[in-house]
């Protein structure tokens, strides 16, 4: 590699600017990718997972997913199947 030199970084004002160097770019860059590997392997013990549970128990993988949608978005269960109940007939 050659000398490596600064970057001019301009912000979202006129004449607003930060520098940074190759090498902290370089190192953020590498972070980022370490990371993104681990998530892969994560992201890829979860669908082993949920792979296993629905084979094993017969479940359908799309309740799952249903389940775990509501229960990221803080979703009422009790609510959200009165709703359904009352909307079903409407397919």
């Amino acid at each position: 590699m050659s000398e490596q030199a600064d970057v001019k970084v301009f912000g979202s004002k006129e004449g607003n600017a930060t520098t940074c160097s190759m090498e902290q770019i370089r190192n953020f860059v590498k972070q980022l990718r370490e990371l993104e590997l681990e998530m892969e392997g994560t992201k890829k013990k979860i669908k082993d997972l949920i792979a296993d549970f629905t084979e094993e128990y017969s479940i359908p993988k799309k309740e799952i997913s249903a389940a775990r949608r509501m229960l990221k978005s803080d979703i009422d269960p009790d609510i959200t199947s009165e709703i359904y109940a009352n909307i079903a007939d409407l397919q």
